[in-house]
């Protein structure tokens, strides 16, 4: 049985931007799903994704496809119809080092481990390593009380700085 062109090109998309780190995988639509998500989400770097594939140059969403690339944009991730591996990159390092919005600015252990890990592979960072990064000064810590903080723009820092 031979494949569509768009699942072709889907699998392609995804290998690459695997070997880019971060989480990616394949929406397959069914009868119980909601309508009109991408072909493709993921998050890299903290920020969400979604990506619907087209293989025609002239292909263009749906307008329920359309609709909700519009909510995952307002929402603050980032969503684009592309057509290959390149435009899919192209996206992913033109907005992982805009300003991400961190809701908090400080962390507890757990949320900093999961987003330093997510940010540099695909799993959280053990707490022993968050403390090492705040000894030599590469993320910050306060403590509120009996526990500990991280800030958040400085993790965002560490992330950037680590992608270039």
């Amino acid at each position: 049985m031979t494949q569509k062109p768009e699942t072709a090109l889907t699998k392609k998309i995804l290998k690459r931007l695997r070997q880019e780190g971060g989480f990616w995988t394949k929406i397959h639509g069914g009868p119980y799903q909601v309508t009109g998500l991408p072909d493709i989400v993921g998050c890299f770097r903290g920020r969400f994704y979604g990506f619907e594939v087209k293989v025609s140059e002239t292909a263009k969403p749906t307008p329920r496809q359309a609709l909700t690339l519009g909510l995952i944009k307002r929402a603050g991730g980032v969503s684009r119809v592309i057509r290959g591996p390149t435009e899919a990159i192209a996206a992913i390092r033109e907005t992982h080092n805009s300003k991400l919005v961190f809701p908090r600015s400080w962390l507890t252990a757990s949320q900093a481990c999961v987003m330093i890990g997510f940010g540099i592979g695909e799993k959280p960072i053990s707490l022993w390593k968050l403390k090492k990064m705040v000894e030599s000064s590469e993320i910050s810590s306060r403590k509120f009380g009996v526990r500990s903080y991280y800030g958040s723009k400085s993790i965002h820092k560490f992330l950037i700085g680590r992608g270039e």
